[in-house]
């Protein structure tokens, strides 16, 4: 009997531990889960580790970056171009062709006046050597052509015969911040790509203002929705507008186009991206034109020296039609800074023997 009840003593004590023990064990399973939970929101929280972007920026990446493309501004500046044309008017019954010496026959005229030609554009300062300017605009800007012609209607025999011949005979290219003595001269120019290296000769005592202080990206690897801003002296203006990359290598040069809006003025307007790589700003254009199309109006003779009709007037001489390029506002094509490049680095001995800066070329 005592080894029963003992049996059973024994047997009561084992299940009353078992009931003590039950809630510790759900107590420490609780303990490991918080653990866990805690040891979870540590590596939740822990920051990723960063990756390298790439590529060029779809917007301003800082407050910062305004001011340094305030910074960049100083380098880009407006470009006034001015040529000076003799023009000489002749009769049909003189005979006159493009093979003709017009210094000689020059008597035969029956007028002879002056033609101011001038045209407003935008040049960025590259760099500066001690005695010397090295910059970069649109070679269009820059092309005014030694000789241009006017004929008269062809008659039965259907021989171009000159009305008048316009002779240049100076220009200048003037930069007001620029202290250069007769103007910046043209150095080099590739009309294809519409891009001119011009150049001069500092004056001493004047201090210029700074050249680009950023690097020419030599192949901009863009894509469609790029950011990129613009400097530009659109009708004389100064200007920085913001715009989209568009159709890059549109013309398998390098060049691209953006929605920006081109006024005369613009051509030479100097274009950047925000590099994401090395978080900087790189040159990777030159804005050049916008596409146009040809339009033919009617013009009257006009009188050398009368610049306006008198409304009140009515015309009664002859009329002229002329071909006119209407602009399509709201699209510009941009020269790559790969065909800058190019020109730079096939001059770079004779820029370099001319006593002018290259080390910039990448």
């Amino acid at each position: 009997m005592r080894k029963k009840a003992d049996t059973g003593h024994q047997s009561t004590k084992k299940h009353q531990s078992h009931e003590f023990n039950h809630p510790m064990r759900w107590m420490a399973i609780g303990i490991v889960l918080a653990l866990a939970a805690v040891g979870c929101t540590i590596m939740k929280d822990r920051p990723e580790k960063p990756t390298l972007q790439r590529g060029y920026a779809m917007a301003l990446p800082d407050e910062t970056a305004m001011t340094r493309l305030h910074t960049i501004a100083q380098s880009v500046k407006k470009l006034s171009c001015y040529a000076e044309y003799t023009t000489l008017v002749f009769p049909r019954n003189a005979g006159i062709n493009e093979s003709s010496d017009f210094t000689a026959l020059s008597a035969q005229a029956v007028s002879t006046f002056r033609t101011p030609e001038s045209v407003i554009g935008t040049v960025t300062i590259l760099s500066y050597s001690p005695d010397r300017v090295l910059a970069v605009t649109c070679a269009h800007v820059v092309d005014f052509p030694d000789t241009v012609f006017t004929y008269h209607e062809p008659d039965i025999t259907g021989e171009a015969l000159i009305y008048t011949v316009s002779i240049k005979k100076s220009q200048i290219n003037y930069v007001k911040e620029l202290p250069v003595a007769g103007g910046l001269i043209i150095l080099a120019t590739d009309r294809r790509a519409d891009i001119a290296l011009l150049g001069g000769k500092l004056t001493p005592g004047i201090t210029p203002p700074p050249a680009l202080n950023i690097p020419l990206n030599r192949s901009p690897a863009l894509e469609m929705g790029n950011r990129a801003w613009v400097f530009g002296f659109p009708i004389g203006y100064k200007m920085l507008t913001e715009a989209l990359v568009n159709n890059p290598d549109v013309d398998q040069t390098g060049s691209f186009m953006l929605d920006a809006v081109f006024n005369p003025g613009f051509s030479g307007g100097l274009t950047v991206a925000y590099n994401l790589s090395s978080q900087q700003f790189e040159a990777i254009g030159i804005g050049r034109s916008a596409p146009s199309s040809p339009q033919l109006v009617l013009t009257p003779a006009g009188t050398p020296g009368i610049d306006r009709y008198p409304p009140l007037i009515p015309y009664t001489d002859k009329v002229f039609v002329q071909q006119r390029a209407e602009l399509a506002y709201g699209l510009t094509f941009v020269t790559s800074t790969l065909a800058l490049t190019r020109l730079l680095i096939f001059h770079r001995e004779s820029l370099i023997n001319q006593g002018y800066n290259v080390s910039f070329i990448p």
